[in-house]
């Protein structure tokens, strides 16, 4: 199957975008494809910000006056689409670094396309590494439950009254 989507590809109109998309960490002949046959030709899209729309990626918005809360994403765009980005995008946990299967694809491609494929996978390796960092310190201050009001960062086995304690 992935044979005849590869000579599909080879002949579309498309098939430079699809191979250029390849050359992002988590995306493949299958998932390139299936986003461009989703989305189209990605020129139509003026902004980032209006393709963020089509796919619904977008914060969901509550407004009354002069408040304004956003909630999750909007999920009313194109479904597919937003499934395969969904599904690269969790490649990006890991650190960066080029596989040699990636690496084959990557040799075929211009050196711009290189260059944005690589500062993906740093950018967005830096994000979720922060992110996790968040919750790892979330996850150890927490209000001691005695009611003493100290914030304990973190515990030592067995002592409560340890220098970590904040008053």
């Amino acid at each position: 199957m992935i044979e005849r989507i590869s000579a599909i590809v080879g002949s579309w109109s498309l098939g430079p975008l699809v191979e250029a998309l390849r050359g992002l960490r988590g995306i493949d002949m299958i998932s390139a494809a299936t986003f461009i046959a989703s989305t189209g030709d990605l020129s139509r899209f003026e902004s980032p910000r209006l393709l963020m729309g089509y796919l619904g990626l977008v914060p969901s918005e509550h407004s009354s006056g002069g408040t304004i809360r956003r909630g999750g994403i909007t999920k009313t765009g194109n479904r597919e689409a937003r499934r395969m980005l969904i599904e690269a995008a969790w490649s990006y946990q890991y650190p960066a670094r080029i596989a040699k299967e990636k690496a084959e694809i990557l040799v075929k491609l211009p050196k711009n396309i290189r260059d944005i494929a690589w500062k993906a996978q740093t950018r967005l390796y830096s994000v979720s590494l922060h992110g996790r960092q968040r919750q790892e310190a979330h996850r150890c201050c927490r209000r001691d439950r005695a009611g003493t009001g100290r914030l304990h960062l973190g515990h030592r086995s067995g002592d409560e009254d340890s220098d970590d304690d904040l008053s």
